[in-house]
């Protein structure tokens, strides 16, 4: 057969095929099979093992019904053309077209012969390799963790035996400031007037000690309100300085006037008195001691 004959009974083949299947209910996937088929009975494979290796349509069952069908009528206007080695081109070059058009991935996978078996193999080593250098990796990279987590842990054991120094000094600090709280609170009972600053402090260190039970000797500090009829002239931290703020504001009105303080001491309370006559009347100045609390107290408010 020559190589002309050869090439125009092929497309006649393939042109007989696509309208025998054009005219079926068939799928795309039975096409290959059918010109398979037909291709053996004009005896234009040499042997079914060559046929099945070559499989040069196998790729074609991937087409949709419209491409087939476009692939079919190109291959039967290439098979035309004159001469026979420009239709041999334009028919590689239609098959090639419309082979790369299908998605990646798409063809059939050919039959299997010992270079796909070497193929294999030599993927398959490949893939071990592959594998094998990821679980180097995997094993890296956890050795680089296994080394942070103890270091991690190291640094954690240093933290808290930082905590526990801190927690041992604080307590020594507390234990401090509680026995200078005492001391500082008994110099303040003792003396008439201690001065803002002594009882400043004694507060701070008060604060700074909450829930701490007082010492022996240990009192609350106390300020001393200043008032006239209920309202509140002034705070000071002794009892002198508030009285004398009093009487200052009373010798504008009366600069000769006999002045004098009735206590009770119970209340802390002090009322300054002025003498008129043989009797003493009430002027509305008053001084009244208060405790500074270091919390609040609900029941104060009743």
């Amino acid at each position: 057969m020559s190589r002309e004959h050869l090439v125009r009974t092929v497309a006649n083949t393939i042109g007989t095929v696509g309208l025998r299947f054009n005219m079926t209910d068939k799928q795309p996937s039975d096409l290959y099979h059918a010109m398979a088929e037909h291709l053996a009975d004009a005896q234009l494979l040499q042997s079914p093992e060559t046929a099945a290796e070559a499989e040069p349509l196998a790729w074609a069952e991937q087409l949709d019904e419209t491409s087939l069908g476009n692939f079919l009528h190109t291959l039967g206007m290439a098979a035309d053309l004159r001469p026979v080695d420009g239709a041999l081109a334009q028919v590689r070059e239609v098959i090639r077209s419309f082979r790369e058009a299908l998605p990646a991935g798409a063809e059939r996978k050919r039959a299997r012969t010992l270079l796909d078996h070497a193929r294999d193999a030599l993927n398959a080593r490949m893939t071990k390799d592959n594998l094998r250098l990821v679980l180097e990796n995997v094993i890296t990279h956890a050795a680089a963790l296994q080394d942070r987590a103890a270091e991690l842990e190291e640094n954690l054991r240093a933290v808290n035996a930082g905590w526990g120094v801190a927690r041992t000094r604080v307590t020594e600090l507390e234990v401090a400031a509680v026995e200078g709280r005492a001391a500082l609170a008994a110099l303040c009972h003792d003396l008439d007037d201690p001065g803002s600053m002594a009882l400043g402090a004694l507060y701070l260190l008060q604060q700074a000690t909450p829930g701490t039970p007082m010492e022996p000797g240990e009192t609350v500090p106390k300020v001393y309100r200043a008032s006239h009829d209920s309202l509140v002239m002034g705070l000071y931290t002794t009892a002198a300085a508030a009285r004398a703020h009093c009487e200052a504001d009373m010798r504008r009105d009366l600069p000769s006037v006999s002045l004098d303080w009735i206590e009770d001491e119970e209340d802390g309370v002090a009322e300054l008195v002025a003498a008129v006559g043989e009797e003493e009347r009430s002027t509305g100045f008053v001084v009244t001691a208060l405790e500074i609390a270091s919390k609040y107290d609900e029941e104060a408010d009743e």
